[in-house]
């Protein structure tokens, strides 16, 4: 009895060690511009399939006439870009807005933006609000990192109404 309990224990734990994880831990230093998906760091570099060896195949794969693919996780609320197998961008959906470009579904995860933990509830004043970061915002609705020189790209969009986060993009240079 005590052998068939251990075997299916040993079973048990290495399918699991097997399947991909359910949600991301995303953390966004300010100060440094890091960006730590899980374990992986987004910085220029990052190969696409670095990351599908740790999440798996995303849900849908667009291919574009530039040559850049798409590359949509439903399941994560993220869509990520790369052009020649470099990972250039990945787009988080908080509160869809109907913008293609970004995953349908919502974020599923937990998303650090300094000191700040992002849901689909945090407000623009919010977000505005980290000392440690500095936003311009061209329209009501969009604002991006100050420093355009930093190795990230900051993009975040804002509902009209409600001025709740609907995505938030980083972009390498």
């Amino acid at each position: 009895m005590k052998t068939k309990v251990l075997l299916l224990f040993v079973v048990c734990t290495a399918f699991t060690g097997f399947t991909n994880e359910s949600s991301l831990k995303v953390k966004f230093n300010p100060q440094t511009y890091d960006l730590q998906l899980g374990d992986l760091k987004f910085a220029k570099g990052l190969k696409i399939s670095d990351f599908i060896a740790k999440y798996g195949e995303p849900s849908e794969k667009k291919t574009h006439a530039s040559g850049e693919v798409t590359y949509f996780y439903e399941n994560y609320g993220i869509v990520l870009a790369a052009q020649a197998e470099e990972v250039k961008l990945v787009g988080f959906t908080f509160n869809t807005d109907g913008d293609k470009k970004f995953a349908a579904n919502s974020f599923k995860g937990e998303f650090m933006f300094g000191d700040l933990s992002l849901t689909t509830e945090t407000k623009q004043t919010e977000l505005q609000g980290v000392k440690t970061f500095k936003f311009v915002c061209p329209m009501p609705i969009m604002c991006a990192g100050e420093d355009r020189k930093a190795p990230l790209k900051v993009l975040v969009g804002f509902n009209e109404d409600k001025h709740t986060i609907t995505q938030l993009a980083f972009m390498t240079n």
